[in-house]
């Protein structure tokens, strides 16, 4: 995971495009469901947070989902942040009529 996230700083970061938003999608998913909270954490961190990659909701959900079910391992305060992202990107995306 470490090499995926210096192949990315080198490389210039992530691109938006489909392409990196399914690959990005498919590693949280798989890092969530080993338990690997601290490490999806970092993924999204450097994807979302710091390297403006255009996510969609689906992005999101796994995320959300994922940092509440694992919870138990201290990581309340990143689910609280990503359900914050989730609700900012709601309001950009659809905002209240």
């Amino acid at each position: 995971m470490e090499a995926l996230l210096e192949e990315k700083v080198r490389g210039g970061g992530f691109v938006d495009g489909k392409e990196d938003v399914y690959k990005l999608t498919r590693l949280l998913r798989a890092l969530v469901a080993k338990a690997k909270g601290r490490a999806a954490w970092r993924v999204y961190e450097v994807a979302v947070r710091k390297g403006g990659l255009d996510v969609d909701e689906y992005v999101y959900k796994v995320m959300a989902r994922g940092m509440k079910r694992l919870a138990g391992l201290g990581l309340h305060e990143e689910a609280a942040e990503v359900e914050a992202d989730l609700a900012e990107w709601e309001a950009t995306v659809s905002p209240p009529a």
